[in-house]
């Protein structure tokens, strides 16, 4: 079976906007003036996020056939409370005290 000339173009699309996202998972980390172990975790990182978008559809397959369409979003929505909480634990707060505004109505 061969592949059409508008699926041939799609998949060259796809290789172009894969390609930037691969270049700086592997030179970004050597620009940075971080400890290695720093520089490891940053490379981790974005190794994951080149893979999300090859497992997500299988992911998402899988749990449209167990649970139903609706699933999806309840699973969404769950991923989004996750990320809400580590950010609320974990961030820190970046502005320095002096030049904090207060809140006035």
């Amino acid at each position: 079976m061969k592949a059409s000339a508008a699926a041939i173009g799609v998949m060259a699309l796809a290789g172009c906007a894969t390609n930037p996202q691969e270049a700086i998972t592997i030179a970004k980390p050597k620009t940075l003036p971080l400890e290695q172990n720093t520089k490891t975790s940053y490379t981790y990182l974005l190794g994951g996020i080149l893979l999300i978008p090859i497992v997500a559809p299988a992911i998402g397959k899988l749990i449209l056939d167990q649970f139903g369409w609706e699933a999806i979003f309840y699973v969404q929505l769950l991923f989004a409370l996750i990320v809400a909480i580590w950010f609320w634990k974990r961030q820190v707060e970046t502005l320095k005290p002096e030049y904090k505004i207060p809140f006035s109505g």
